[in-house]
């Protein structure tokens, strides 16, 4: 069986994104529907003393109003991307590899002024490499696929050729009642499980659900296997509702 996943691009996500990119053979970067302002699409945070720090990206005003794809960055103000690189370089001024911290800076850097996606693409390819995730990944714009919710998401699992989709657990909500386009087209669904793994964050507390970069930067050597510590068995939609449901 083949295997998919469909998401809306993030920046700088945390592992259990990319744990589900990674237990999947084809990512469906999910690019065609209406840009969320200050959601997970252009902000982040990375962990620090006391509460986590957020980076956002600003984007112009006018764009906000199309799909993710054509979203334009701004440079807000003057701060943007300067404002992330130095969190950057004073967060990880003792890491075991500042290579690494130099490599995400260049790609913040570049980022600057042109569209959110290619600054969050680049960054999430990044960050797969690192945690040697080799899932491919393509964008939902290139597949010319049309509907509304799971009607889109179903026409874009067959459209890369997979027979199973992976859903993440948000999307239970409306799975509940509108898996129909699934069962039509024969695609078993599956929902992703994450127990987010703790790790040394440099700061006395540790704080969940963080940007993913955090630890490939403080542990490059063993992110991968830190990623894959919390992975869980892949539920089935109709056990996943049960347990949404609080039924036996």
């Amino acid at each position: 069986m083949t295997s998919a996943a469909v998401m809306q691009p993030t920046y700088l996500p945390w592992l259990g994104y990319l744990d589900l990119m990674d237990q999947v053979d084809t990512f469906v970067l999910l690019d065609t529907v209406p840009f969320a302002y200050q959601s997970w699409q252009h902000r982040n945070r990375l962990p620090a003393p006391g509460e986590p720090t957020w980076l956002s990206v600003p984007v112009t005003k006018a764009s906000r109003r199309g799909p993710i794809a054509e979203v334009e960055v701004s440079d807000g103000g003057g701060w943007f991307p300067e404002r992330h690189l130095n969190i950057l370089r004073d967060r990880y001024r003792k890491i075991p590899e500042p290579a690494l911290a130099d490599e995400v800076a260049q790609r913040i850097g570049a980022g600057a002024g042109g569209r959110l996606i290619d600054l969050t693409v680049p960054l999430l390819a990044w960050l797969a490499d690192r945690l040697e995730i080799t899932t491919t990944v393509v964008a939902a714009s290139a597949l010319g696929c049309t509907g509304q919710r799971t009607e889109l998401v179903a026409a874009l699992t067959q459209a890369v050729g997979a027979d199973r989709y992976v859903s993440p657990p948000g999307s239970l909500d409306y799975l509940a009642t509108d898996h129909d386009p699934f069962d039509d087209a024969g695609i078993e669904v599956l929902v992703h499980r994450y127990d987010h793994p703790v790790y040394d964050q440099g700061i006395p507390s540790f704080q969940s659900h963080c940007s993913a970069l955090d630890l490939v930067l403080r542990s490059p050597a063993t992110a991968p296997s830190v990623l894959r510590s919390g992975r869980l068995e892949l539920s089935g939609l109709a056990d996943a509702l049960h347990t949404l449901a609080g039924t036996p």
